[in-house]
């Protein structure tokens, strides 16, 4: 773990509130990035990184502080992700899209790291393709480490990373030809 990530978790512990606090502006970027990304749905993303940080802190006392700090807050986010999207198909609720006047299909207020057309493909992915993707290629984990990460298999990651990305190339594919056509 960074020194500083460990000292601050060791104060965190002590009870110190700015060290909590630290920790939160440290990592709240990646893990609301993480959720949206598996998510796909703003609100979604902010309630998800909100109960992972929750979660985080006040597991801290059960956290190794010999391991590095990310990968932890990582699978919690992505556990929360996961839950998030179970319940959600289990009971669908009306998004910000549907909402959105005129029923369009894009959503206000995205943030910025939402605009690109891959992220958008991504967005159409299925939950368990997004998860082993959002991992590989956005945290940089190998196969191996999301396995750990999201409790399965490493074939099984693999096996989804490939059907994944190519899922991907063919919504990107589609998209091209639909932006080609007009």
């Amino acid at each position: 773990m960074r020194r500083a990530d460990r000292d601050l978790v060791l104060r965190a512990r002590a009870g110190s509130a700015d060290a909590v606090t630290e920790l939160v502006r440290r990592h709240w970027v990646l893990c609301h990035k993480i959720a949206f990304l598996v998510c796909g749905d703003t609100a979604g993303a902010e309630d998800i990184a909100q109960e992972a940080m929750l979660s985080a802190i006040r597991g801290l006392d059960g956290f190794d502080e010999s391991r590095p700090l990310e990968p932890w807050l990582h699978r919690i986010t992505m556990n929360k992700a996961r839950d998030w999207l179970r319940r959600r198909a289990r009971h669908p609720e009306l998004t910000l899209a549907d909402a959105y006047e005129g029923g369009g299909s894009e959503e206000p207020d995205l943030p910025e790291y939402a605009a690109s057309e891959l992220l958008g493909a991504i967005r159409e992915l299925r939950p368990g393709y997004r998860v082993v993707v959002v991992a590989r290629y956005v945290l940089d984990y190998t196969s191996g480490e999301i396995a750990e990460l999201v409790d399965i298999p490493a074939t099984t990651v693999r096996t989804q990373l490939r059907r994944a990305l190519a899922e991907l190339r063919m919504l990107l594919e589609k998209e091209a030809r639909r932006e080609s056509a007009t």
